[in-house]
């Protein structure tokens, strides 16, 4: 049997290059996404670009209405605990619609950030926690060892639509501004050959 996978859906690069690698490999029919609305500046733009994504997959999705997480701000790039809250949820709707794992994007690139919500000791630790719980979901993390750059070349093989990504922090008037910490690495990732 096929198993169920459930992404951890923001609309930027890696979790979308996950969401098309999981359909080509699984079928739409075992992939579901979940997204979270926790009422950041660039939240809005993220559920957009990754419910615009699941819908040309014809994949399950579910957006998930969270009160405001604080933290992110023009000084700190990180939304304290965001992960631990993402996967807590996530596992919730794995369990109801059967799903055997969650997958996460992150990636290689993602480790500098103070907070070690996306290395490998972290979610070992996450994985260990759902087992205590009794849970046999797992959380995968396929591109945690990989850099952004080289996610971007499984982007192009899947057919990711690259100018359809949302990784901005700090949107003007509406566009990506260019010049955030996200915003730079995935201009690099993508130009990098």
């Amino acid at each position: 049997m096929t198993p169920k996978i459930l992404i951890c859906l923001s609309g930027g690069a890696d979790s979308v290059t996950a969401l098309y690698e999981s359909v080509a490999h699984l079928g739409p029919q075992n992939v579901a996404a979940i997204m979270f609305n926790y009422k950041s500046a660039h939240n809005s733009a993220e559920l957009l670009f990754g419910r615009g994504h699941c819908l040309r997959l014809g994949v399950q999705f579910r957006t998930e209405e969270l009160p405001p997480l604080g933290g992110l701000t023009k000084k700190n790039w990180n939304v304290p605990w965001r992960n631990t809250i993402f996967i807590a949820l996530a596992g919730n709707m794995a369990e109801e619609i059967g799903a055997d794992s969650i997958i996460l994007g992150c990636n290689k690139d993602d480790a500098d950030y103070p907070f070690l919500d996306c290395t490998p000791k972290y979610f070992k630790a996450m994985n260990r926690v759902a087992k205590i719980l009794g849970y046999k979901v797992e959380i995968l993390t396929p591109y945690i060892e990989k850099r952004k750059w080289e996610i971007m070349a499984i982007a192009r093989e899947h057919g990711v639509p690259l100018h359809e990504l949302w990784t901005c922090y700090q949107p003007k008037d509406g566009q990506q501004c260019g010049e955030c910490p996200a915003c730079k690495k995935l201009q690099a990732a993508i130009a990098h050959k």
